[in-house]
């Protein structure tokens, strides 16, 4: 399976000391670095928008060269503890994308995904960044992805607030229907995010990875700087309690 990744140079050291050393697959990495005439950018500052752009640009290459096959796109804040194909293969079966979970209810992160090359993807990402270049309110192929994936169904206000509030009780927004036909579902918990607590993460604050962790993406924070601070405290939380880590998988 290939692993697909883009970075700015700022990124690089995450790339270089976090993400790509910590890799547990037998993949086959095709890693982008942003071309200089892409500014270097923190989470939805001045050039953010051409970072997201580019980004959808290399999701579409890939699925345009490999369809029908699967894929991962990765962030390069991320870390691995574990082989994550086994636990993708069975989900995946049937399922066009699997998407990291943002926050408990169940918003999907595009920051880590599985996704097969197919037409319903292509139009997924196309549309994405359609509406990143053309509709800058939306200032993240996240906002977009999530906006197609689950609020384009539902019409009206009223409908709207009356409807989420019944899937995000069952966590289950994968469950409404989207116009681009696309059947996606979530990674397990495992794959963990300070998302799934609700944590706007600063050096000092308390997080609670899962025992069985497989993965960790250090979201919910802002700057490079932050982020491995992040790397780095939950990595030695799953330093500390490998013994229970192991039990889980037993």
């Amino acid at each position: 399976m290939r692993l697909y990744t883009f970075y700015t140079p700022q990124h690089d050291v995450l790339y270089r000391e976090w993400f790509l050393p910590s890799i547990r697959d037998d993949v086959d990495i095709v890693a982008n670095e942003a071309d200089d005439g892409l500014e270097s950018s923190d989470f939805m500052e001045a050039g953010w928008n051409d970072i997201m752009i580019e980004k959808c640009r290399i999701i579409l290459h890939a699925i345009d060269h490999i369809n029908g096959d699967i894929f991962i796109y990765s962030d390069v804040d991320v870390q691995f503890f574990r082989p994550i194909l086994p636990l993708i293969a069975p989900i995946i079966r049937d399922c066009d994308l699997l998407l990291q979970r943002e926050k408990p209810e169940g918003l999907g992160c595009a920051g880590f995904m599985v996704v097969r090359a197919n037409t319903r993807t292509r139009d997924l990402f196309d549309t994405v960044r359609t509406r990143i270049a053309e509709r800058k309110i939306f200032n993240s192929d996240q906002g977009a992805l999530n906006d197609i994936l689950i609020y384009d169904m539902i019409s009206t206000l009223d409908l709207k607030q009356q409807s989420l509030n019944i899937f995000r009780r069952h966590k289950m927004l994968n469950s409404i229907s989207n116009t681009c036909g696309v059947v996606w579902n979530y990674l397990p918990l495992s794959f963990y995010s300070p998302g799934h607590e609700r944590v706007m993460w600063e050096p000092g604050n308390v997080l609670h990875p899962p025992h069985d962790i497989a993965m960790h993406h250090a979201n919910w924070t802002i700057g490079v700087h932050n982020k491995i601070s992040q790397l780095r405290y939950v990595k030695s939380l799953v330093s500390q309690s490998k013994p229970r880590v192991a039990a889980a998988k037993t």
